[in-house]
């Protein structure tokens, strides 16, 4: 028996000439993506199957709806797999069908880069110190609050455009990360709004995609996986 591993759902399709290699397996109205395992995830290799992974799903992507799972999900043979999945069609092409036009996209917006700033004059006394710090705390607070709003408004401008809206963990100098479920025409609405957006918030935010909706795929495959 040879383990496979499962990278992803699709309604059948042609295979792309520059796909890594795989198979598809017809399991009624939809077919799985699989390839077999030949070397364990975390071996000298694993950085070429999680890129080969991402490319396989990206380019079935280009031809019509991917419903992606976890780089792992592995089976003990093609038979594991098929009992694993088939109580789950009906699922799975109803989801695949909600992804019919959409893909994932990344919302990230950063701090801008810093420009120099001059130092402020010594002050002359206590009274022009205290005078002067306080203004100083005024300002970033004002500065903090105006963030604060015009990122409120970019993530409803965005969630208003999106199918799905995922709010990401972030860290600075990320101010804020969205995963995005769009069409199309949704993203570049976004991203044409994008530069006018950053000039006036002095922050930097950036579109990337379209990505296989990872975030969106919502697959149960943990319970599924048997190898």
């Amino acid at each position: 028996m040879t383990p496979v591993c499962l990278h992803g759902v699709i309604f059948p399709a042609d295979t792309p000439a520059e796909a890594p290699a795989h198979r598809q397996v017809p399991l009624g109205p939809v077919s799985a993506l699989v390839s077999d395992l030949t070397t364990p995830p975390g071996e000298p290799d694993g950085l070429h199957a999680v890129l080969a992974h991402d490319l396989l799903l990206g380019l079935y992507l280009k031809t019509g709806p991917v419903l992606p799972v976890r780089l792992g999900t592995c089976f003990s043979d093609g038979a594991a797999l098929q009992a694993a999945i088939t109580p789950q069609l009906p699922n799975l092409e109803l989801q695949l069908r909600k992804m019919s036009g959409l893909a994932e996209y990344a919302l990230v917006v950063e701090e801008a880069p810093l420009t120099p700033v001059q130092p402020l004059p010594q002050p002359a006394n206590g009274r022009d110190f205290l005078r002067a710090r306080k203004q100083l705390r005024d300002t970033r607070s004002f500065e903090a609050e105006a963030r604060a709003t015009d990122l409120r408004h970019l993530r409803s401008h965005a969630s208003a455009l999106a199918k799905d809206c995922d709010l990401r963990p972030v860290m600075a100098p990320r101010l804020l990360s969205l995963s995005l479920l769009m069409d199309p025409v949704a993203a570049t609405l976004l991203q044409t709004s994008l530069p006018d957006w950053s000039a006036a918030s002095e922050m930097s935010a950036r579109l990337t995609g379209p990505f296989p909706p990872y975030s969106f795929a919502n697959l149960p495959m943990e319970d599924m996986t048997d190898a």
